[in-house]
C-alpha cells in the first residue's frame, strides 16, 4: 500500500469482500505490506480486495490452496491535522488585533453531495462514496469490467418518490464506456446513521431506478445482503445506469383483533303433556254368576229323573 508519491503507508486496514461481506482482513505494516488468508469459498468464486475505505480495489478468483499477489495499491496518504495551539493563536504584545477574516467559505465534509470518478476493473469492483447516506456502490458483473465510473450522490430525488415512501439515499451512476453493460447486480451500502435519522429499518428499504423515458421510479427486487452497526448493504438487479435511489416503505403494523365469542343458547324444550291411553276391558261372566247356577240346577234335575226311572224298573 503506497501513497501517490510512492511512499509505503502503515496502518491501513485491507479487506477481502465476498458477496457484500468481509471474509478476511489485515493491516499494512511499516513497509505497506499486508497478508490475508481467505478460506471457505468455492473454487471459481470472485471476491474483492480493497482498503477499508474502498478507494481502490482488485477482483480476484478464489482457488483452494493458491497464493496470489494483488500488486500495489496506490491511495491518498492520510493527512494529520496538528492540534490548535492556543498560545500561538493569541495576539502577541501590544500589536494590532488578530488575523483578519479572509471572507472565504469553509465547506464541512458532508455539506455537499459526494462525487467520485474512478477507474474500475474486475468482476466485482467497488466505489467508495462516503456521502451523507451512501457509503459505497459495488457492481457484480458477468465479465471483466475495465472502465471509468462516476458516482454522484443525490440528496433529494429529482422526481417525487412513490407514494408513502421516504427518500433515504441516491446516486447518479454513469460509465464512460460500455463497462456498465456487463453489470448484472448493483449493491449499495447505506449508512446506518441515515436509517437512524429517518427511524427506518433495513427490511423497509427498496432500491429504485429512475426510468428516464417515463420519468417514474421503478422498484427493483431488493434483498438485504448484509448489515452491521455502520451500514446496510442492499442488492438488486442492474437496470442500466443513470439514477438510482433507496426509498423506505411505510412500516405497516398488523393488529390482531381477538374474535368475540358468540354464545348460542340451547333451544327451549317444551314438555308435552303425558298421553294417557285408555284401555277398555270386557269382563267375562262371573264364575259364581247366574250361568253357572243354571247348569247345576239342570244337572241335578236330570239326575233325579234318571234315579226315578231306575227305581220304577226295580
Amino acid at each position: 500500500m503506497v501513497s501517490e508519491s510512492g511512499d509505503a503507508i502503515e496502518g491501513v486496514t485491507v479487506q477481502a469482500v465476498f458477496d457484500g461481506e468481509v471474509v478476511a482482513n489485515d493491516t499494512t505494516d511499516a513497509d505497506g505490506y499486508f497478508d490475508m488468508n481467505v478460506a471457505g469459498l468455492d473454487d471459481g468464486a470472485t471476491f474483492t480486495v480493497s482498503p477499508e475505505d474502498r478507494s481502490a480495489s482488485e477482483s480476484l478468483t478464489y482457488s483452494t490452496g493458491a497464493s496470489t499477489d494483488v500488486g500495489e495499491f496506490q491511495i491518498e496518504a492520510p493527512t494529520t491535522t496538528p492540534p490548535d495551539d492556543d498560545d500561538d493563536a493569541a495576539g502577541g504584545g501590544g500589536g494590532g488585533g488578530g488575523g483578519a477574516d479572509d471572507g472565504g467559505e469553509t465547506t464541512t465534509p458532508g455539506d455537499e453531495p459526494a462525487a467520485v470518478e474512478v477507474d474500475v476493473t474486475g468482476t466485482n469492483p467497488s466505489v467508495t462514496v462516503d456521502g451523507q447516506g451512501l457509503a459505497f456502490v459495488e457492481f457484480a458483473a458477468a465479465t471483466e469490467i475495465d472502465d471509468t465510473v462516476s458516482v454522484t450522490e443525490i440528496l433529494e430525488p429529482p422526481v417525487a418518490g412513490p407514494g408513502g415512501m421516504a427518500f433515504v439515499s441516491g446516486a447518479e451512476i454513469t460509465f464512460s464506456g460500455s463497462g456498465g453493460d456487463a453489470v448484472e447486480q448493483i449493491r449499495k451500502g447505506v449508512k446506518q446513521s441515515r436509517l437512524d435519522e429517518l427511524d427506518v429499518t433495513a427490511d423497509q428499504l427498496v432500491i429504485h431506478h429512475l426510468n428516464e423515458e417515463t420519468d417514474e421510479w421503478e422498484a427493483l427486487d431488493t434483498e438485504v445482503a448484509s448489515e452491521d452497526d455502520t451500514e446496510v448493504v442492499l442488492a438488486a438487479p442492474s437496470a442500466g445506469f443513470s439514477t438510482y435511489a433507496v426509498f423506505a416503505q411505510e412500516d405497516v403494523t398488523t393488529t390482531t383483533t381477538e374474535p368475540t365469542p358468540t354464545t348460542t343458547e340451547a333451544p327451549t324444550t317444551t314438555d308435552a303433556p303425558p298421553t294417557t291411553t285408555e284401555v277398555t276391558t270386557t269382563e267375562g261372566p262371573d264364575e259364581d254368576g247366574p250361568g253357572t247356577t243354571l247348569w247345576i240346577i239342570l244337572g241335578g234335575g236330570i239326575l233325579v229323573v234318571l234315579l226315578a226311572y231306575w227305581w220304577m224298573r226295580q
